[in-house]
């Protein structure tokens, strides 16, 4: 008995030594049928709003519906309205899933029904991810996979970003084999993890190079750890350690390090200003990247990041009479480490943009993963079951809101109605100009780029499908080399992106503002036929300007639609969206 005890202490501080298959796998805590049904039913209250209500507040799934609807348009129809103004460039082999899922969605589906049923397909696409953990790690996972659920709602989720969506769910699941790997050495699980690395690099290039990095991160601090300590290169060496360590991460990262390397080459992804900002930095991480609905949200989002990092800190110091177990070691260097490069790289550089709202998420899974791995400390139990009960008024917040943004929503179908084919439409929204930023005074640290605009890209709900050009399309900015669909425009362009516009009218000086509105029309080369005008929640200097924007530039050219009042819906939001048509032989802007 002492043998054998003696023999498992030698093996759990040298992973290369002959050892047990998975000395701490699931099969010493096998899954019981409550963790599986915790799991179940976690994933039932994420989904749920997706089921429940016609639309999921997202800033920019519009804009995808509406640049996949452009794609088939054009490829579909020659004689198509909206081919005449834009260029569909041949698909990359990365950051296009999302596109795909639309495209093959076919032609007949409402935007907001094509939108849940992309969120939908996330949603099980996580909890896949989820579930996979849960098989490898056994029960010592459930709780930290409970904690993950939020997640699953992380901004960059609300944001809309599609492609990111999916490489974060396979993400979970390769980061989960990899850790695996680190426990066990079975070849399976190194193998397994290398497929879904380079899976995640056609969902979206960044997740794959958020794996890498943590990855190479973790394994390269596992073998430094063991340089230091000669106990740990055996009889063999420093070079059979270095390759028993170090050989089978590197050889399983390699096919997507290359792909990631040829796109970073290929400037695929175009050119952005970089920008950083600290406080901004500090907030993200202080919400670990869960920040979307207000105050209470924001509350709530703190508590549980603090939480979390308290389990982790508490997990971390809790010292054997050996001193720190070498998990500890290793997880503490790498999540330090991967902080440091948190704080380091810029929000927005080179072709990657919101770095911040991207990585906090994933420096919340490796924290989580350590929970999984490390014995916890005493006491750490109790506060993650605490943390449940956050999750839980997190959820019920979340669901207020859904509510309350649905609501928002409806005006958008009586607006839709207003449109007819073969038309031009540009959205520009008044309300961002008056509206205080998401969680008031603590969240207004965000700059604006940051803040979750439910209502930013509804005009692709507008166009719905329909053969209309609608240039507030973000998307189709020939600048942007990122997308497929984009307007063509002779160089210089004069193209500017219409939700940056409404901020031009203020001060009474709308030179600025009629240019922006030219500069569009001269793009398409033809006038805009719908201008959409979201008034909602106008006041002060931000209603001056929009009512200056109407009497001096519109009026002259534009007739107001006007709601009937038999088609008011009470619970929409009346007067929401002003929709002005073109007068005919109107004057140019």
């Amino acid at each position: 008995m002492l043998g054998d005890t003696t023999s498992q202490n030698l093996a759990n501080e040298d992973p290369y030594r002959k050892r047990r298959p998975d000395v701490r796998a699931s099969a010493d805590r096998p899954i019981t049928m409550l963790a599986a049904l915790a799991l179940v039913l976690v994933a039932v209250l994420t989904i749920e709003p997706v089921l429940l209500y016609s639309y999921f507040p997202s800033q920019d799934a519009p804009a995808h519906f509406d640049s996949a609807n452009v794609i088939r348009l054009s490829q579909a129809q020659d004689d198509a309205f909206v081919s005449q103004f834009v260029t569909v460039e041949a698909a990359t082999l990365t950051n296009q899933l999302s596109t795909y899922i639309f495209l093959a969605l076919g032609p007949d589906l409402p935007g907001s029904l094509a939108v849940k049923i992309v969120y939908l397909l996330f949603f099980l696409s996580i909890f896949a991810s989820f579930g996979l953990t849960l098989y490898l790690f056994g029960d010592r996972a459930i709780l930290p996979l409970m904690l993950a659920a939020p997640f699953a709602f992380s901004r960059f989720v609300h944001y809309g970003f599609f492609n990111n969506m999916f490489g974060f769910a396979v993400a979970i699941a390769a980061l989960a084999l990899f850790f695996k790997y680190y426990e066990s050495k079975r070849l399976h699980h190194i193998l397994f993890a290398s497929a879904l690395t380079i899976a995640s690099f056609f969902a979206h290039v960044f997740t794959t190079a958020a794996i890498l990095l943590i990855v190479g991160v973790f394994f390269f601090i596992d073998w430094l750890k063991a340089v230091f300590e000669p106990r740990m290169l055996g009889e063999r060496g420093f070079w059979h350690m270095t390759l028993q360590r170090l050989l089978g991460p590197a050889l399983a990262c390699l096919p997507a390090a290359l792909l990631v390397l040829g796109f970073m080459l290929s400037g695929s992804g175009g050119e952005v200003e970089t920008q950083y900002d600290l406080r901004r930095k500090i907030l993200q991480l202080a919400t670990l990247g869960l920040m979307n609905f207000g105050v209470l949200n924001v509350a709530l989002a703190a508590t549980l990041a603090g939480v979390i990092g308290i389990c982790v800190l508490s997990t971390l110091a809790q010292r054997t009479e050996r001193g720190l177990s070498r998990d500890k070691v290793v997880f503490m260097a790498a999540l330090a480490l991967l902080t440091g490069v948190y704080f380091i790289i810029p929000d927005w550089f080179g072709s990657v943009t919101l770095f911040d709202l991207r990585f906090t998420p994933f420096l919340a899974l490796v924290a989580l993963f350590l929970l999984m791995i490390a014995p916890p400390a005493r006491g750490v139990r109790p506060l993650m079951v605490a943390a449940l009960v956050v999750n839980i008024a997190l959820f019920m917040d979340r669901t207020l809101n859904f509510q309350r943004l649905n609501n928002e929503y409806r005006e958008v179908e009586w607006v839709a109605s207003t449109l007819k084919p073969s038309t031009t439409l540009a959205h520009i929204d008044f309300s961002m100009i008056s509206r205080d930023s998401d969680g008031g005074a603590v969240a207004s640290l965000l700059q604006r780029k940051q803040r979750f605009d439910p209502h930013l890209h509804n005009a692709g709900y507008m166009a719905n499908g329909r053969d209309i050009l609608n240039v507030s399309n973000y998307q189709m900015n020939p600048a942007l080399l990122y997308f497929r669909a984009r307007l063509r425009c002779q160089e210089p362009c004069a193209y500017i992106e219409p939700d940056i516009i409404a901020p031009m009218a203020l001060g009474g000086d709308l030179d600025r503002f009629r240019k922006a509105l030219a500069g569009l029309e001269e793009v398409i080369s033809v006038p805009l036929d719908t201008i959409i005008i979201r008034h909602a929640g106008l006041q002060g200097e931000a209603e001056a300007a929009y009512e200056t924007v109407v009497a001096e530039l519109l009026a002259p050219r534009y007739d107001r639609l006007v709601r009937d009042g038999a088609e008011a819906d009470e619970t929409a939001q009346e007067g929401a969206y002003h929709v002005y048509v073109r007068k005919p032989d109107a004057p140019a802007f």
